[in-house]
């Protein structure tokens, strides 16, 4: 039976349409990675190191709106970071040393199986959708309260006021999972947070200048 022109034209157009969706299906893979699973040694989809790099830039890109040097990586509060970070993850407190402080952020990434490749992570925010690594998303979290700090109240955003605190100049980067869960510490040296010293270690002064602590 010979088929006639509208069934073979019928044909052609779900062989187009199989074609684009496939090619729709490869796009959303590679961009969101779904066929990943989640690593030890990474984080959403990216390698620890550039985890923490994304980190460290987001944390610069704040503090120096703030009138802040710029953080440095350290490679042993890395370590020490990574350590806290796997203790907390498992329930285990380790108290806090005076010479570094830390900030936590812990985020419930749903189904573990897709960890790596749910939140690699573009995440929308606001109604233009803008575009966000998770790293990103973390720092921005913490320097958002600083709509609740108030001078006169020194613990009113304390994980602000470390983000951007001036004597800080060392950061490590930890990151560990537990179940559903991501958990990552930020660890700042020198320790920030210090009663009476907060006027001259956030934000800028009157002419919009780094003031002394910076210096």
């Amino acid at each position: 039976m010979i088929p006639n022109r509208c069934e073979v034209m019928e044909e052609e157009h779900m062989k187009q349409v199989l074609k684009v969706n496939t090619k729709l299906i490869f796009f959303f893979k590679y961009i969101f990675h779904l066929d990943y699973a989640a690593e030890t040694n990474a984080t959403h989809g990216i390698p620890v190191e550039d985890f923490q790099q994304i980190v460290l830039n987001q944390h610069n890109i704040y503090r120096r709106e703030m009138c802040a040097n710029d953080l440095e990586n350290d490679e042993n509060l890395h370590r020490i970071a990574e350590q806290r970070v796997h203790n907390k993850a498992n329930g285990k407190e380790i108290p806090l040393p005076d010479d570094y402080n830390e900030n936590v952020y812990i985020h419930d990434t749903g189904d573990p199986s897709k960890i790596t490749g749910e939140n690699n992570l573009l995440i929308f925010l606001g109604f233009f959708k803008k575009i966000l690594y998770l790293g990103e998303m973390i720092v921005k979290f913490w320097y958002d309260q600083r709509q609740k700090y108030d001078i006169h109240n020194e613990s009113s955003a304390t994980d602000f006021t470390q983000l951007v605190w001036k004597k800080s100049n060392k950061i490590g980067v930890g990151h560990a999972y537990n179940g559903h869960k991501l958990y990552v510490i930020v660890l700042y040296k020198p320790s920030g947070n210090i009663r009476g010293q907060f006027a001259t270690n956030v934000g800028c002064n009157s002419n919009g200048q780094s003031n002394q602590s910076n210096r």
